[in-house]
């Protein structure tokens, strides 16, 4: 008798599993990297000590990565958002930096408001400018049936060369050469904590990663829109309105990435400069995978590669690791965490073959 071995989806992962999972990927994954920094020519048990010392060693270590996580905080929430409802949003870097422009414009125009007025008022035109951007998308494939592939990521063009428009032309003063706005009045400033560059933006992930999670899981529309995500004949034939939940999916996605942008603006830069996202819109789609798509591990996700980043900022400049080794390790490690959450989710079962 012969055996075949398929590969099935298992129904239900046991958290020590994802646990083991985990350990198992980070070992690989520095393992991996060893080899890379050893060929760099330094100490591999130095450059390891530095990267977590970095990372989350200290106070001052630690704030700053919570700095780093949180624009990816949003980007990741928004991510789970379109996931979730089976949507493929990739506009989120597009509509972050909507969130960033309006940012700039309200403290441009408005910064005689008192900061207890602008504090929601940016907020708010963040969500709406992300929003704005990600309502094309959303009527395009709820009324046309337009790939939302395409047009997200064609919009995401359109977004970067009119903020370089700007940025080299209107909001540019006469004065400078750099493409940047001028720094923004203090009204307009989110607060920072714990002297730390950490400011308010982090704070207002948490809740929102919170809001998101009572949404999904507490009320009708979390139950339609993962009804959508998970089976959309079925949820049609249950009287879900199937392009409903894909339009306000988009927007929220595309709302919680606006409110991101705005984080980076009025609460670290305090103004608007060219390459003010690092590709945080694209990280985002890690994030939402490596947390699972379940809002708390998105934050735990994203405070993980905010340290990463951090950490290897500090293993470069006390090793000497090139930048380039840097950011190869940073590439092998979520690598290899995304390979064992996929890994984890199925499993080989024999079966007897009947001839």
């Amino acid at each position: 008798m012969k055996y075949q071995f398929v590969v099935e989806r298992r129904q239900q992962v046991s958290l020590w599993l994802n646990l083991l999972a985990v350990a198992a990927a980070l070992i690989v994954g520095l393992l991996i990297s060893a080899v890379l920094i050893r060929g760099a020519g330094a100490n591999v048990l130095e450059s390891y000590k530095a990267l977590l010392e970095g990372a989350f060693g200290s106070k001052e270590a630690i704030l700053e990565s919570l700095v780093q996580a949180t624009p990816l905080i949003f980007t990741g929430l928004a991510m789970v958002v379109a996931f979730r409802s089976k949507v493929i949003n990739l506009g989120v870097e597009g509509q972050f930096l909507m969130g960033t422009m309006a940012a700039a414009w309200i403290s441009m125009n408005f910064s005689y408001l008192p900061n207890l007025v602008l504090i929601p008022l940016l907020a708010l035109g963040g969500m709406i400018a992300g929003a704005a951007l990600g309502f094309i998308p959303a009527i395009l494939k709820a009324r046309l049936e337009v790939n939302e592939v395409i047009s997200t990521v064609l919009l995401n063009y359109v977004v970067l060369y009119f903020l370089s428009y700007l940025l080299s032309g209107p909001w540019k003063p006469p004065y400078e050469w750099l493409m940047q706005t001028i720094r923004f009045e203090e009204s307009t400033y989110w607060p920072n904590f714990f002297e730390s560059r950490l400011h308010l933006g982090f704070f207002i992930g948490l809740v929102a990663a919170g809001f998101l999670l009572y949404l999904l899981q507490r009320t009708p529309f979390g139950f339609e829109l993962r009804s959508v995500g998970e089976n959309p004949v079925a949820a049609r034939y249950k009287g879900i309105k199937i392009e409903r939940i894909i339009i306000l999916a988009l927007l929220l996605s595309a709302a919680l990435a606006g409110l991101g942008g705005v984080g980076e603006v009025s609460g670290l830069h305090h103004r608007l400069i060219t390459g003010i996202s690092k590709g945080y819109g694209w990280t985002g789609i890690l994030i939402a995978l490596l947390g699972q798509l379940n809002p708390i591990g998105v934050v735990l996700a994203a405070i993980f590669f905010g340290g990463l980043i951090n950490g290897s900022v500090a293993m470069k400049i006390h090793t000497g690791v090139p930048i380039a080794v840097v950011e190869s390790i940073q590439g092998i490690l979520m690598f290899v965490l995304l390979s064992a959450q996929t890994m984890v989710h199925f499993k080989l079962r024999r079966i007897e073959d009947a001839e």
